[in-house]
């Protein structure tokens, strides 16, 4: 139909979705919600924008069909109604899971404003499920002042309260954090960005204190951010003037030559993905590799490649950790990555004896009592296996020795068994190290043989290296690929500590579901 204007026909009403929302308006007008949701907490973008003309007049155009809502109603209507329906979804999924880790992190509201800024604490889950490492931030807390032992009671009930606490075989965070989980009686590990933040800036600390003596009178830059010493270490080497020494200029380059190694950890530790504990081994062999083909010329060169190497090497002696064990139950990496075979074979001998304990059978000798309380956790009651205990009363004054002996005949045979199991395991040819690793565990999953192991990938490969995807300094943001914190800030002052939960649960969410959206 013709305007009276003479402009021409009045435009076709366009839906948001689909065309079918003239059928099913409260439906499309809830997805469409949805839909809008989705977009402002997987961009982090402002929710000031819905009250902007220019939006709303696009919007209208557009989609007049949908109707647009209102700050109040997207803040305190669509986004929790999305939230708890994700959160619904996520604790039945984590209801068939046996294992996950916890990642904390602590950071200031406002980079820029550190000392008004306030303390936000995150809290990410990770474990595997239906063949993937799902990360999943899982709570937030906002504190005017920093008070860890306050802020990780109320995480720890939280977690109890989703009934997942006994379910965590590894918290990982920094160092400060790392010393008031031990209350959790759970295994530590420390963020590998942090850790090797330290492991540079302690290196570092000797350098620029004899590059205090030889050039006094150059600006220095901040000395708790190791990278931005690098750069300028590159840019004081690019611009050295005259007056500056041959051996001054040769150290320098050494110096930036040694870092380049930890430049490369950091960006690689800094991507989008949380990397899993089983990548720390092979990663700081690759660095310690790497360290070993420089080549300085210098005896400061010289003595700052040795201090980085007793530090990495120092790194990958230890063999407790649950990160060796991680490496082995890797199918990328199995035992290539342990610096000699005697490291190999004793982390080998470690998975045999933790799975040996996981299916021994819970058989009480000689009159201890059933009765005697039990010390183990929740997660190591779940993997025993209920067999009938033998009270003193009924060995008929020895009489029953024998079973007791062929029992542990029993457990001998078994004990050969796993050996047995595992080397199998480790004669299967390498995977891809593009190939998800937990794809080829849940490949095996249904072979009995293989069902231990299983259970063990399940518990190692969840783990992650990292307390989050990003490279943090003394809270600085150096390759900052996780959370818009300049973009999100003024938004964060304004709410809550519920709403920024919501919010940052539902950008995890999202981010690690976008490649199953369906258009």
């Amino acid at each position: 139909m013709q305007q009276e204007n003479g402009e021409g026909p009045t435009p076709a009403k366009r839906p948001l979705l689909s065309s079918n929302a003239s059928n099913d308006g409260s439906a499309e007008q809830a997805n469409r919600d949805a839909r809008l949701v989705r977009m402002f907490c997987d961009g982090l973008f402002s929710y000031n924008i819905l009250n902007d003309k220019s939006w709303q007049t696009f919007f209208k155009y557009e989609f007049p069909n949908y109707q647009m809502p209102c700050v109040k109603t997207f803040l305190e209507q669509l986004v929790p109604n999305e939230y708890d329906k994700e959160k619904n979804k996520l604790k039945q999924m984590l209801e068939s899971v046996k294992y996950l880790a916890v990642t904390i992190n602590n950071w200031k509201i406002g980079v820029k404003e550190r000392r008004r800024g306030r303390n936000m604490y995150t809290v990410t889950i990770h474990f595997i499920y239906g063949g993937k490492r799902i990360n999943q931030c899982f709570f937030a807390k906002i504190a005017k002042i920093r008070n860890d032992d306050i802020v990780l009671s109320l995480i720890k009930d939280e977690l109890m309260r989703w009934n997942v606490f006994n379910k965590i075989v590894l918290c990982v965070a920094n160092r400060a954090i790392s010393v008031k989980l031990q209350s959790w009686g759970k295994e530590l590990h420390t963020c590998l960005a942090s850790t090797v933040a330290i492991t540079i800036h302690d290196v570092m600390k000797s350098l620029f204190e004899e590059l205090d003596k030889r050039a006094p009178n150059q600006k220095k830059t901040d000395p708790f951010s190791w990278h931005s010493q690098y750069i300028w270490l590159q840019n004081f080497a690019d611009n050295a003037d005259s007056n500056s020494s041959e051996i001054d200029k040769k150290i320098y380059k050494d110096c930036i030559n040694l870092l380049k190694p930890f430049e490369d950890l950091t960006k690689t530790l800094s991507s989008e993905q949380y990397q899993s504990l089983s990548y720390v081994i092979p990663i700081l062999v690759g660095l310690k590799t790497r360290l070993n083909e420089c080549t300085p010329t210098t005896d400061t060169g010289i003595a700052f490649k040795k201090n980085f190497l007793n530090k990495v090497s120092n790194l990958l002696e230890d063999t407790t950790s649950a990160k060796h064990k991680a490496t082995f139950m890797d199918p990328r990496f199995k035992e290539a990555c342990f610096i000699n075979q005697t490291q190999a074979e004793s982390v080998r001998g470690k998975v045999i004896e933790e799975i040996e304990e996981n299916i021994k059978p819970s058989v009480n000798h000689h009159g201890i009592s059933p009765d005697t309380p039990s010390t183990s956790s929740a997660s190591d009651h779940q993997n025993a296996v209920p067999v009938t205990t033998i009270k003193q009363e009924d060995k008929d004054n020895g009489l029953l020795d024998y079973l007791d002996d062929k029992l542990r005949a029993t457990f001998s045979a078994n004990s050969l068994n796993t050996r047995f199991k595992v080397e199998q395991y480790l004669d299967l040819p390498h995977v891809n190290r593009g190939d998800n690793p937990c794809q080829f565990w849940e490949q095996l999953k249904d072979i009995s043989k293989y069902s231990e192991l299983y259970d063990m990938s399940q518990k190692y490969l969840c783990m992650p290296a990292t307390a989050q995807p990003v490279e943090t300094v003394s809270g600085d943001y150096i390759w900052n690929k996780h959370i818009k914190v300049d973009d999100y800030n003024d938004r964060k002052n304004e709410m809550g500590t519920e709403k920024i939960n919501e919010i940052l649960f539902l950008h995890s969410f999202y981010a690690r579901t976008s490649d199953d959206e369906t258009e």
